[in-house]
């Protein structure tokens, strides 16, 4: 009896197995596939891991807001100033919140960073809570070319009425 090199011994005719050619060609093409795909997973989820930070900067902001809503209304832009940057640290990552008021005037313009003397003069407060982080894919900080450092920001508007309006149902 005799065999042929990738014949397999008791099979019937035309029932030959692959030859080492043959497997290490699909080796090749299976490895030149998986390396492609391994790159993409490697960049998904860095993705997913910088999304996740900007997601929890969000609700940090938010969180920074909420504060700010609790103070009343009537001096929310001087209490809003006196207030220190607060820390936060979210699966061990730093978020450092900062708040900036100015007060907006009657007739739209530029925002003053100084109370007005006159009431009348700031019909509304603008509150901006920024939230800031260090992360490896951030841009560089100006102030400070070692960090790399993404922000989150969000503002509202309170009104800087001493007295809440009153409406009349006609």
């Amino acid at each position: 009896m005799t065999v042929e090199a990738h014949e397999v011994p008791g099979a019937p005719r035309g029932e030959a197995g692959f030859s080492l050619v043959e497997v290490m060609v699909s080796l090749g093409l299976v490895g030149t596939v998986m390396a492609a795909m391994s790159a993409y997973f490697v960049s998904a989820v860095t993705l997913t891991h910088g999304q996740g930070q900007r997601e929890v900067a969000a609700q940090v902001a938010t969180d920074a807001m909420e504060y700010v809503r609790t103070l009343p209304t009537a001096d929310v832009g001087t209490r809003v100033r006196a207030l220190p940057p607060r820390t936060l640290t979210v699966n061990g990552i730093a978020y450092t919140q900062r708040w900036t008021v100015c007060w907006q005037a009657v007739d739209g313009g530029a925002c003053a960073t100084v109370k007005p003397a006159a009431a009348a003069a700031a019909a509304m407060v603008r509150v901006t809570a920024t939230v800031e982080w260090d992360q490896k894919d951030c841009p560089v900080n100006p102030t400070a070319p070692a960090r790399r450092t993404c922000g989150q920001t969000t503002a509202t508007l309170f009104s800087a009425a001493t007295t809440e309006p009153i409406v009349e149902v006609v």
